[in-house]
């Protein structure tokens, strides 16, 4: 198996957002996910669902959202995310359980 300087567990915007940071100082990482799909709740959640938070405090490390209205829905966010994960090279291996660390 190959060398994982740190495993990341859970693929939420924050697990994401850890797995950017790590790419951009070299350091390898993967990130573990219980489910099939990244995101965490936004994948879950009705795609019309106004997000509350303003939609500068929704911006991710490294990549800035481009989003036309200040309240956005949680497809644009999981939109977001997919982008996020795809030009930030993010690794995720899905259906991962972890009971003991």
């Amino acid at each position: 198996m190959k060398q994982i300087d740190v495993i990341v567990i859970g693929s939420g915007p924050s697990g994401l957002a850890v797995s950017a940071l790590l790419n951009k100082a070299k350091i390898e990482n993967i990130i573990l996910e219980k489910n099939e799909t990244f995101g965490g709740s936004y994948s879950k959640i009705n795609s019309e669902r106004k997000l509350l938070s303003p939609k500068v405090f929704n911006s991710l490390p490294l990549q800035e959202g481009i989003w036309k209205n200040e309240i956005i829905t949680s497809k644009e966010y999981l939109d977001y995310l997919v982008s996020y994960k795809d030009t930030q090279n993010i690794t995720i291996e899905y259906n991962q359980e972890v009971t003991k660390i």
